[in-house]
């Protein structure tokens, strides 16, 4: 994930170092002899090289703390030092990090944390400079997820054709590595399958499994020319794949913001988003995978306390019960490197833990009686409610109670009862767990759960039809999907006594089937149940129109993607994702523009001797020839170059010129704090844009920006073109 704040930061940061002459390519210490003991010195330093990944594994948390740090500092204790180093640049693949090792061009962020200091965010232009800066005793090398899944590098970065195999790009880094830190011992990182839908997971296993063949493939090569070999490999995405399935994994995900951070924290569970994991959870199980074989068991002090997980901005504290679920699939991970042939690392879920401790208390507070001395007033009773009700359950929850009937004392030998409410959460349920208690109050207090609302971790649309004449829907749909107006027309579900149910699914939603009583009766128009004389449970299952698994319904660009889906603007990545988080380059969107004409045949070539796709050739012959794009040389296009937002701003404003639209609308950019960044070719562009509606600006903590040079993903792309076509 690319991050403006960092860019910022780097670039201030080098020119402090150039102004004190502290120079990459000198050692920031003398060389320390080779030894087999990398703490004998009393100071431990790894180096990660890699993308986003990396940054999550390192916890590099925006010039803050580090859970990596804390916890292999509460390891080893004060006798030794932890410095940890990142070379990483957002979404490059291993090729990538082999080409620039080659050719010596790139950009990276090069990060440095000291031991007790906070990170320091520094520049380097390849990762020798980073291999350089000091003697490591560790070096760890990342892949890419799709690159280890399919065995071979997407050309996304002008990777060179010399490392498109993993069994290039990996011997060729195995003696990068050797030459420029020969004292250092060199991990191979075992990563994790990217997911978007955490209902349904049968996607994500067919890639996790690839990655796993792809690791014991990478974990035998060894460097051509230096002969180096891995130390060892960190099962990081067996440690993901344990909890996944597990009540963490399957927590929902929030990314209505656009910067996540652990200052915003919006993340509730596992992962912040279908790639990258949660600052709260997912990175304090990276770290402590990676912890657990860079500090061998005879380096770590006795009787250490691994340091509690990070405090939450929304739920306070988080319950031990969630570290000690991360230590369990830390011991699993490593059980399962321990496998030999096709098990090795290939982990299953943790089974036994998908239910939440929140579920388990219901149902044991279900059958808790507490008795408690005589309450004389309702506040005495709510009272002692509120300092005793976690006594009925074996997880520590938080619970407030209310008395919803009016309570008197009862004399001696007498009995009231009394209907309260119960409201109770527990970590990231952050929608409270309800209960409506009748208690009868004489010299005890019994807790008779009635009805729970909120059971928001493996629900399903149900509608249920009591027993009787009445009828009550209660929808707690699957994630990813919605019940729409139950009176809009839709399939009608009727009683015997004519009493009639119309559920309608969503936009973009479609009814796929009806269970009665669990047994399946297809997606009929019209059914009538017969009979009645129990309760009756019919479930209604919903599917998406969209085939994509990571553009769930709950998601702010679903409608976007569908608009463009369903109009033939923009089509998935495969047949399963649409990867909306992904930067849309130069090609993409020049295509969409094509495709919004009509597909129409060029009149005549480009000067570009970088166009080596078919699929785009015709699309950028025709926005050449209609000034809608340029060049970014003489001849060369770039056309897998990522688009930044005030470049997409600026070809939306050139085709709104082709088309003849009326452009004249401008908006005084000006109160936008980084109005300043938008360069003088995009600014009547990203004025007009914002005058149409069609950038209004990210947030970014309190303030909201142009942003005018991040990058501009999928999902953004496919609002900004549905906004487009509604406006003209």
């Amino acid at each position: 994930m690319k991050n403006i704040t960092k860019k910022l930061l780097s670039f201030l940061l080098a020119a402090a170092m150039l102004a004190s002459l502290v120079l990459f390519n000198v050692s920031a210490e003398e060389p320390i002899a080779a030894s087999d003991d990398k703490f004998a010195d009393g100071h431990f330093k790894v180096l990660f090289i890699g993308n986003s990944a990396s940054d999550d594994a390192t916890d590099s948390g925006y010039q803050k703390d580090s859970k990596l740090y804390e916890i292999m500092k509460a390891m080893v204790g004060d006798s030794c030092k932890i410095d940890i180093g990142l070379c990483w640049s957002g979404g490059k693949t291993l090729a990538w990090h082999a080409t620039v090792a080659e050719t010596g061009n790139g950009e990276y962020t090069f990060m440095y944390h000291a031991d007790g200091d906070e990170w320091k965010i520094l520049s380097a232009s390849c990762s020798a400079d980073a291999l350089k800066y000091t003697d490591w005793d560790a070096v760890v090398i990342q892949p890419w997820g799709l690159e280890v899944t399919k065995g071979k590098a997407t050309y996304a970065n002008n990777e060179s054709p010399d490392f498109v195999e993993l069994e290039n790009s990996v011997p060729y880094m195995l003696d990068h590595v050797a030459t420029n830190a020969p004292t250092a011992d060199i991990y191979y990182y075992h990563i994790w399958a990217t997911t978007h839908d955490y209902q349904n997971l049968d996607a994500e296993r067919k890639n996790y499994e690839a990655i796993c063949k792809y690791t014991r493939l990478a974990e035998t090569y060894k460097g051509t020319k230096t002969g180096a070999t891995f130390t060892g490999v960190v099962p990081a995405g067996a440690t993901v794949q344990a909890l996944r399935g597990t009540y963490l994994g399957l927590l929902d995900v929030n990314n209505d913001v656009s910067v996540i951070d652990h200052t915003t924290d919006p993340q509730m569970g596992l992962q912040r988003d279908g790639v990258h994991m949660s600052f709260c959870i997912g990175r304090y199980a990276v770290g402590l995978t990676f912890a657990e074989k860079l500090i061998p068991a005879d380096k770590r002090v006795d009787g250490y306390t691994l340091p509690p997980l990070r405090t939450s901005q929304v739920a306070g504290e988080l319950p031990d019960d969630y570290l000690e679920l991360i230590e369990l699939a830390v011991d699993a991970a490593y059980e399962s490197a321990a496998e030999t042939g096709n098990n090795k690392y290939n982990v299953a879920p943790l089974t036994g833990r998908e239910k939440s401790p929140l579920e388990t208390a219901k149902a044991e507070m279900e059958a808790f009686t507490y008795s408690f001395n005589y309450a004389a007033d309702a506040a005495a009773l709510e009272k002692l409610w509120e300092e005793n009700i976690s006594q009925g359950t074996s997880v520590d929850i938080k619970a407030d109670v209310t008395l919803t009937s009016s309570y008197t004392a009862p004399a001696e030998g007498e009995s009231v009862e009394v209907t309260t409410n119960v409201t109770f959460t527990h970590g990231y349920h952050m929608t409270p767990a309800t209960a409506s208690i009748k208690a009868v109050v004489t010299k005890k207090v019994k807790l008779n759960v009635s009805s729970v609302d909120g059971d928001y971790i493996h629900s399903k649309p149900e509608v249920e039809i009591k027993a009787g004449s009445s009828v009550n829907i209660t929808p707690a749909p699957d994630y990813g999907y919605s019940v729409g107006d139950y009176t809009v027309n839709g399939t009608i579900i009727s009683t015997e006594s004519g009493d009639k149910i119309a559920v309608k699914a969503d936009y973009g939603c479609y009814i796929s089937d009806y269970k009665i009583n669990g047994e399946s009766i297809g997606a009929v128009d019209n059914y009538v149940i017969e009979n009645i004389t129990e309760d009756i449970n019919i479930e209604v299952i919903f599917d998406s129109v969209l085939p994509f698994i990571d553009v769930p319904y709950t998601r702010w660009f679903h409608s976007d993607v569908l608009f463009v889906y369903t109009h033939g603007l923009m089509n998935g990545i495969n047949e399963d994702f649409f990867q909306p988080y992904t930067a849309m380059n130069r090609a993409m969107l020049v295509t969409v523009l094509w495709r919004m004409e009509g597909s129409p045949a060029p009149k005549g070539k480009t000067p570009f001797t970088d166009l080596k796709q078919a699929w785009y050739k015709d699309a950028v012959a025709w926005a050449y020839e209609n000034e809608i794009v340029k060049g970014m040389t003489e001849t060369t296009f770039e056309p897998t170059g990522e688009v930044i937002r005030e470049q997409m701003a600026a070809i939306f404003y050139r085709y709104a010129q082709y088309k003849g639209l009326d452009i004249t609308e401008k908006a005084d950019i000006s109160t936008f704090p980084d109005a300043g960044r938008v360069r003088d070719y995009a600014k009547d562009a990203i004025s007009w844009a914002n005058a149409a509606g069609l950038i209004t600006g990210k947030k970014e903590g309190e303030k909201i920006l142009l942003a005018p040079r991040v990058s501009a993903n999928r999902a953004e792309v496919a609002t900004i073109l549905n906004r487009f076509c509604e406006k003209y």
